[in-house]
């Protein structure tokens, strides 16, 4: 018959084991998106909105600096 330490280092690792593969599971369902609430979705969307900002806010910046730049001299 087994031992009780044994037997209880084989549960624990057993839980160990089991309750990492749920965490894992956990984190690719929210990886993809899957499981989200509705905060998150909003975070995600307004980040987005931000990067779309700074792209365009650096787009318009350089054609301020094209536009001011002077340019060769005119006879």
């Amino acid at each position: 018959m087994n031992s009780p330490k044994l037997v209880l280092a084989f549960l624990v690792l057993a839980a160990l084991a089991g309750s990492g593969w749920l965490y894992g599971v956990h984190w690719k369902r929210v990886a993809r998106g899957d499981d989200l609430t509705q905060e998150e979705r909003l975070i995600v969307d307004l980040q987005d909105q931000l990067d779309a900002l700074r792209a365009e806010n650096a787009e318009l910046r350089r054609r301020l600096g094209e536009a001011t730049a002077p340019g060769p001299a005119q006879p």
